[in-house]
């Protein structure tokens, strides 16, 4: 039974190992850094302030409409369209030319001055276009239109990612103190198998048991830690802040490259 459990923990360790490398690649990729540089991973503090929410939903809703950069992009595709609109209907308007020259003659003096002068102008109306100038009208209506459509999807899916992403945070601050409370009890368990043990009141396989425990209770708390990072990192993303870099042994998950 110990070398079945030993097998299944080497296992375990080798697949976290190449999770690992695979994790630096993506950053690596991320980041646009070619080779493979090494990592340092660092514990993130101990005491952290937990992150706070928005009391408002709505609140929210409009800061990430208003930061989020797909957003001011597709607006400027609505202006763009109703531009090309204004410039196509000008097409069917009338129009006044106005045309100026002036020249000079080599010529003898019996032919007078020999400076010369053109002032003109013109007015034209576009009186049959052959339905032209009405279809690209239409055309760019219709794009505009159509890019107004595709702005009110796009500010329904950043609702979306929004009340999701305080749906799970939420979600996560909420199950704070449960976890807390499961370490406190699986280490207060594991010092009395251990005292048990010592005094031969209790066996081997109560004390594995309750270390069995506190290991479990130490992977749920360090895994709360890392979603609850995720997670105000994606509330940050879909309401369009960006942050600072993060300073070395100031904030949570720090990566550093080791130096050669």
């Amino acid at each position: 039974l110990a070398r079945t459990s030993l097998a299944e923990v080497q296992v375990g360790l080798i697949q976290a190992r190449n999770a690992r490398q695979s994790a630096y690649a993506e950053l690596n990729q991320a980041m646009g850094i070619t080779g493979a540089p090494a990592y340092r991973l660092e514990e993130p503090p101990a005491a952290q302030s937990p992150p706070a929410l928005s009391p408002s939903l709505d609140q929210d809703v409009a800061l990430a409409l208003a930061r989020r950069l797909e957003m001011g992009a597709a607006q400027s595709r609505i202006q763009a369209a109703g531009e090309k609109a204004q410039a196509a209907k000008a097409e069917g308007l009338p129009r006044l030319h106005a045309l100026g020259s002036v020249g000079y003659l080599n010529a003898p003096e019996e032919f007078g001055d020999d400076r010369i002068f053109a002032v003109g102008m013109g007015l034209t109306f576009p009186l049959f276009t052959g339905g032209r100038v009405q279809e690209q009208v239409a055309s760019a209506r219709h794009e505009q239109g159509a890019r107004r459509a595709a702005q009110d999807e796009l500010a329904q899916g950043i609702r979306l990612e929004v009340i999701k992403a305080r749906m799970l945070l939420d979600a996560l601050l909420q199950s704070q103190p449960a976890v807390a409370e499961q370490l406190t009890q699986a280490r207060d368990s594991v010092k009395l198998a251990t005292r048990r043990y010592h005094e031969g009141l209790g066996n081997i396989l109560e004390l594995q048991q309750a270390q069995l425990s506190l290991l479990t209770a130490e992977n749920n708390t360090a895994r709360l830690r890392y979603d609850l990072i995720t997670a105000q990192a994606a509330l940050r993303y879909a309401l369009g802040i960006l942050m600072a870099a993060p300073e070395p042994h100031t904030t949570p998950g720090n990566l550093e490259p080791k130096g050669e």
